[in-house]
């Protein structure tokens, strides 16, 4: 293992990812701003839409966040009408998240703004630097996975 390719790579990822958020997903902290939801709060519908409904503790997990941050995000969004407690059928001791009508149409409209913002910033690259975009996210979706 190559320990000055790993520092390279250190030093690469701190430099792209923070830029790369910033100026093509911006546009969605305004958003969330807006609605006075933080960044977590979108995590955490993100991960509820994705598992459908879903309990604290695999919640915490999905999202490498200790329960009782998880907790308190979900609170508030339970108070905001974008998820909703559902007793589990067979133990009532057992409490999954849900996303609401509600959430879900607010997701919708993130990810709408979010969509429309991107492809206005990547309307200026030819179709060679978006397939070389697309190719570099598809290798780092299966490094993550390895590394895992």
């Amino acid at each position: 293992m190559n320990k000055n390719l790993i520092c390279e790579l250190f030093d690469d990822i701190f430099s792209v990812m923070p830029v790369f958020s910033k100026i093509i997903l911006n546009v969605g902290d305004k958003v969330l701003k807006e609605n006075g939801i933080a960044v977590a709060h979108i995590k955490v519908i993100y991960m509820v839409k994705r598992y459908k409904k879903i309990n604290i503790t695999d919640l915490g997990k999905a999202l490498s966040s200790p329960k009782s941050n998880v907790t308190s995000w979900t609170n508030k969004l339970v108070k905001m009408g974008f998820v909703q407690r559902v007793f589990d059928e067979k133990d009532r001791r057992v409490i999954y998240i849900k996303l609401t009508d509600k959430g879900e149409a607010f997701f919708q409209f993130y990810e709408e703004a979010l969509r429309k913002s991107f492809e206005e910033k990547l309307w200026k690259l030819s179709d060679e630097d978006l397939k070389l975009f697309k190719d570099t996210l598809d290798n780092m979706r299966k490094l993550v996975d390895k590394i895992k």
